[in-house]
């Protein structure tokens, strides 16, 4: 009896977990790419995401970055983004914090969706200075989900920056291998009572 009881729970579990797909990246992730070449003075920003959970914010922190500019300085938002390319069906807002923080609220981000803009940052000395791609590598990036929070940071991808954010999500296979384990130890709870 037990033997065929097992045999019924391992058919079903191969049964299911045929059905539930392997997803390369685990739960999905967002990407957010600034197109090269490295030393354009049109800098674009595109978000995309292909998680399963939607995007309610978008926080960047330029601490991190460094102007080619004599000394060393951060780069500063002294203005609002331009160009603004908003998800489908929703609207973004832009929040300026202070000079190296400002934020993307949305009012609808959900998966598959991107979003992007222009910006022309600069540097706390220079109002007018000319950034360039390259100097926004190092900007942390915080995308706050219906899950929570995740992190990247802009690195050299070839020509471009790219920061791809995983999410922390499990698979669908480790959520069965976990729940099966769990109805294991309930039944075997049992039957020794």
């Amino acid at each position: 009896m037990r033997f065929k009881a097992l045999a019924l729970v391992v058919a079903v579990l191969c049964l299911v977990g045929a059905a539930v797909p392997v997803l390369a990246v685990p739960a999905g992730f967002y990407q957010v790419t600034s197109p090269g070449p490295l030393d354009s003075f049109s800098i674009r920003l595109l978000i995309e995401s292909a998680d399963h959970f939607a995007i309610q914010s978008i926080l960047f922190d330029l601490t991190g970055t460094e102007a080619v500019a004599p000394g060393t300085q951060s780069l500063v938002i002294d203005g609002s983004p331009f160009d603004i390319a908003d998800t489908t069906g929703g609207t973004s807002i832009f929040v300026p914090i202070d000079t190296t923080h400002f934020r993307f609220d949305f009012s609808s981000f959900d998966p598959g969706d991107s979003f992007a803009f222009n910006w022309d940052p600069d540097i706390a000395t220079d109002s007018s200075y000319g950034a360039i791609i390259a100097e926004q590598l190092g900007t942390k990036i915080d995308i706050t989900t219906s899950l929570g929070v995740v992190s990247g940071v802009l690195a050299q991808d070839g020509d471009h920056l790219t920061a791809l954010i995983a999410s922390p999500v499990p698979e669908p296979g480790t959520l069965l291998l976990i729940g099966s384990g769990l109805v294991g130890l309930a039944a075997r709870r049992r039957r020794s009572a």
